[in-house]
C-alpha cells in the first residue's frame, strides 16, 4: 500500500522535475537557427552578349577571404542541415570536464595550480553608463583608438577567489540589466559573480520563473562567461569545463583574436565601419556547426570556426564590448519556426538589428567567401513578425512563456548598409547599372555576393524577372575570375537583388 508520506514524495519530485528541466530549453533556443538559401537557384545560360554590352569596373574594397575553388553551392534545409543543442537535467551524470560544483571548484582551486590571463592589457573605450530608457541613448563612447596588447597566460595564481575571466563591461551598464527590478538584479549579479569564480552554487530565495529568467538573461548577455551551461536549475550552475588552467588559455586566446579586430576597427572612423569589421570577419570565419561544446560562445567564433545562432550574437557582442559599442542579444523565433539570436546595437544616435547568423546562409557546400549585409543595421519593421518573431521570449516546458526585456525600438534606417555604401536605388535604369558593376567588382574579388537592395516592390519585380539577363551578362563579361555559375538569393521582404557567383 502506497502511503501518504510516499504519494507526497512522488508528488513533490514530479514538482522538481518541471522545474528542472524548464531552463533546458535556454540550450535549445539557438540549435535550429541558420538561415538557408531556399531560393537560390542556378540561372540557364543564354546566348553570348554582343560587343556592346561592357560596363565600367568600380573599386575593389579589401576584403580578407580564404583562398579556394568555388563551385556552384546547393542549399540545405533546415532540418537537413541543423540539430538541437543537447540539453541536460540536474538529475543527468555529466563528466568532470563538462561541469564543476562548488565544492569540486573549491578543491581544485586550494590544490592545483590554475593559470589565468595577466592584467595588462589596455582596456577599449566603453560605455559608462546605461540610458534610463528605451527613449535615451547611451553617451557617446571616445572616439580616441586605443591599442590593445595580447594577453599572455600566467601560471602562478592559486586564490580560491581569483575570477577566471575579467569584467569587460560593469553590468550596470547592460541594457538587460536596467530593465530588471532590484530583486533580479541581485540575482543577476550574483549569478554573474558566481559564474566569474567557477562556483556552483548561488544563494538564492528566487522561484522558478524568476531563476529562469535571469539565468538566461546573464547567459545571454554575457559573453566573456564562454564556459558557461545553458542547462541550470535554481541556485545550481553548470560549466563546460570546471579546469581553471584551461578557461584561462581559451580566454588567452579569444583576447588574441578580439584584440587583433578591435585594433583594426579602432583604425575606422564612424561606428558603421567598425561594426562592418566585426560582422565580416565573423561571417567569413565561422559557419554553422551541429555538435554541442562551444559553438554557442564567443570562443566558437573567435577560435573554433563552428557556431549556432546564439554563438555569432555572443562574438558580436564581445568585440562591441571591448570597443565600447553599446550592445546587446536578442532572442526569438525565426520565420521556419526555429530558436534564434542577433544583436541590437547602438549606432550614430540610434538602435539599429544587426543579425550576423542570417548575413551567413548555410550551404551545402560551405565556401569561405560567402558575405552579404542584408541583415546589416535593420529597423524593426523589416524584420519583426515577418522573419523574426516572439521577440526576447522565453517559453518554458510547462508552457509558461517568459518575457526577458523589451528592447530598445529600432527605427532608423540611415546607417543601413545599403544607405551608407550606396547600394540603394529607385530607378530600374540605375539599379541595373549599379548591379553589372557589383557583378564586376565581386568577380574581380573572387567574392560569392553581389547585392542591390530596391526602394520600391516594382522596381524590385521588373528586376527579378530580368535575373536571366544579369546571368548571361556577367557569365560573358571579362573579370579577373571567370564566372562559370551563376544563382540567385533574391528577398521578397527587403527586396534585395542578390546575385551569386561562383567560378
Amino acid at each position: 500500500m502506497i502511503t501518504n508520506y510516499q504519494k507526497g514524495m512522488v508528488h513533490k519530485m514530479k514538482k522538481t522535475l518541471s522545474g528542472l528541466l524548464a531552463i533546458a530549453l535556454c540550450c535549445t533556443m539557438f540549435a535550429g537557427c541558420k538561415s538557408t538559401d531556399d531560393s537560390t537557384a542556378e540561372l540557364p545560360t543564354l546566348p553570348p552578349v554582343t560587343e556592346e554590352e561592357t560596363t565600367a569596373e568600380t573599386e575593389v574594397p579589401e576584403v580578407t577571404t580564404t583562398e579556394q575553388t568555388t563551385t556552384k553551392e546547393e542549399t540545405t534545409t533546415e532540418e537537413e542541415s541543423e540539430s538541437e543543442e543537447e540539453t541536460t537535467t540536474e538529475e543527468e551524470t555529466t563528466t568532470e570536464e563538462e561541469t564543476t560544483t562548488e565544492e569540486e571548484t573549491t578543491t581544485e582551486a586550494t590544490t592545483t595550480t590554475a593559470a589565468t590571463t595577466a592584467a595588462t592589457t589596455t582596456a577599449p573605450p566603453q560605455t559608462t553608463t546605461a540610458p534610463p530608457a528605451t527613449t535615451t541613448a547611451p553617451p557617446a563612447t571616445t572616439t580616441e583608438a586605443t591599442t590593445i596588447t595580447t594577453v599572455s597566460v600566467s601560471a602562478d595564481v592559486t586564490a580560491d577567489d581569483e575570477p577566471c575571466v575579467p569584467v569587460i563591461v560593469d553590468i550596470q551598464n547592460r541594457y538587460a540589466y536596467t530593465q530588471l527590478n532590484a530583486e533580479e538584479q541581485k540575482l543577476y549579479a550574483d549569478i554573474v559573480d558566481a559564474a566569474r569564480h567557477l562556483r556552483g552554487r548561488v544563494s538564492t530565495n528566487a522561484d522558478s520563473v524568476t531563476w529562469h529568467k535571469v539565468f538566461s538573461m546573464v547567459y545571454n548577455q554575457e559573453p566573456q562567461l564562454f564556459y558557461l551551461k545553458s542547462t541550470s536549475s535554481p541556485g545550481k550552475l553548470k560549466y563546460l569545463t570546471g579546469d581553471r588552467a584551461e578557461i584561462a588559455q581559451k580566454w588567452a586566446s579569444m583576447e588574441s583574436v578580439a584584440n587583433s579586430l578591435v585594433n583594426t576597427a579602432n583604425t575606422k572612423s564612424t561606428t558603421v565601419e567598425k561594426l562592418k569589421v566585426f560582422h565580416d570577419y565573423i561571417v567569413l570565419n565561422n559557419g554553422f556547426a551541429e555538435d554541442g561544446g562551444y559553438n554557442v560562445s564567443a570562443y566558437g567564433g573567435l577560435c573554433t570556426g563552428g557556431l549556432q545562432c546564439g554563438g555569432y550574437a555572443k562574438t558580436m557582442q564581445l568585440l562591441c564590448d571591448k570597443a565600447g559599442i553599446y550592445s546587446m542579444v536578442v532572442i526569438g523565433i525565426g520565420n521556419k519556426g526555429d530558436s534564434h539570436a542577433w544583436n541590437v546595437v547602438y549606432c550614430n544616435g540610434a538602435y539599429y538589428n544587426l543579425d550576423s547568423t542570417w548575413d551567413d546562409p548555410i550551404l551545402k557546400t560551405p565556401v569561405a567567401n560567402n558575405l552579404r549585409y542584408r541583415y546589416f543595421l535593420i529597423p524593426d519593421a523589416w524584420i519583426h513578425n515577418i522573419t523574426h518573431f516572439n521577440i526576447n521570449e522565453l517559453t518554458l516546458s510547462d508552457g509558461t512563456v517568459i518575457k526577458m526585456f523589451t528592447p530598445p525600438a529600432c527605427t532608423n534606417t540611415a546607417a543601413n548598409y545599403y544607405t551608407i555604401y550606396g547600394k540603394l536605388y529607385n530607378n530600374q535604369s540605375e539599379a541595373e547599372t549599379a548591379l553589372y558593376n557589383e557583378m564586376i567588382r565581386t568577380a574581380n574579388a573572387g567574392m560569392r555576393v553581389a547585392e542591390i537592395r530596391l526602394s520600391n516592390k516594382e522596381t524590385y519585380d521588373a528586376m527579378k524577372a530580368n535575373l536571366k539577363t544579369y546571368s548571361k551578362w556577367i557569365k560573358e563579361a571579362q573579370t579577373t575570375n571567370k564566372v562559370t555559375t551563376v544563382g540567385a538569393a533574391c528577398d521578397d521582404t527587403l527586396w534585395v537583388i542578390e546575385i551569386d557567383l561562383a567560378y
